[in-house]
C-alpha cells in the first residue's frame, strides 16, 4: 500500500492517488531525461512503480519519493547498459542505393595483403623457436616446465623455493618476455 503523510481520513484515497499521479509523472520525466527512447522511458517508470508496489506490500517506505528517485537511477543504469550493449553489437550496413563512394565502408575494406600472407607459407614452430631463443636459459627451463610440462604453480614453488607471489612474479615476467619477442617478429 502506498503510505503518505496525509491530513484527515476522508481525503485518504484521493490524496494518495493525486501523489501516486504526481509522482508518477515526475519519475516519467526523469526517466524521459536520462533515456534517449520516449518508449524505454515509459517502461522504465512502469519497472520503478511495480517495484515499489511490491516493496511496499512488504516493508514500511518512509520517503517514498526517494525511494522511487533512487530506485529510477538503477534502472537508468541497467537500461544505459543494456543500451550500450545493443550500440556495440549492432551497426547499420550501408544502403544499397547510396553511391559507390559510401559503400566503401572502413569495415568492408579490402586487406591487399591479406592474400599475401596466405600465399606465404608460415613456419610457425621456426618462429616460435626463434621467440624462445630471445629467452634466457632459465626462462626457457621455466617454460617448459609451466606450458609443456603443465606443472602447476604449487610444484613450482616447491622446486624453486619461493613463495607463491615470487613465483606468480616469474611467470609474468616470462609471459612479457615472450609477448616482446613476438612483437620484433611483427616488424
Amino acid at each position: 500500500m502506498f503510505l503518505f503523510p496525509i491530513r484527515g481520513k476522508a481525503n485518504r484515497k484521493d490524496s494518495e492517488s493525486e501523489e501516486l499521479k504526481k509522482l508518477y509523472h515526475q519519475i516519467l520525466s526523469y526517466c524521459r531525461k536520462n533515456l534517449i527512447d520516449a518508449g524505454s522511458a515509459e517502461e522504465c517508470t512502469q519497472d520503478v512503480f511495480s517495484v515499489y508496489f511490491e516493496k511496499a506490500a512488504q516493508i514500511k517506505i518512509r520517503n517514498p519519493r526517494a525511494w522511487l528517485f533512487r530506485t529510477a537511477d538503477n534502472y537508468l543504469h541497467k537500461y544505459n547498459q543494456k543500451f550500450q550493449q545493443e550500440k556495440q553489437s549492432i551497426f547499420p550496413l550501408p544502403n544499397l542505393e547510396d553511391d559507390a563512394e559510401d559503400m566503401e565502408d572502413i569495415r568492408f575494406a579490402y586487406e591487399q595483403d591479406f592474400d599475401r600472407f596466405w600465399e606465404e607459407s608460415v613456419d610457425i614452430d621456426k618462429e616460435v623457436n626463434q621467440v624462445l631463443s630471445g629467452l634466457s636459459h632459465a626462462e626457457q627451463t621455466l617454460y617448459h616446465q609451466y606450458y609443456k610440462e603443465n606443472m602447476s604453480i604449487k610444484e613450482l614453488m616447491e622446486l624453486y623455493q619461493v613463495s607463491s607471489t615470487a613465483m606468480k612474479a616469474k611467470l609474468f615476467r616470462l609471459k612479457q618476455h615472450i609477448m616482446k619477442g613476438v612483437q620484433k617478429l611483427q616488424l
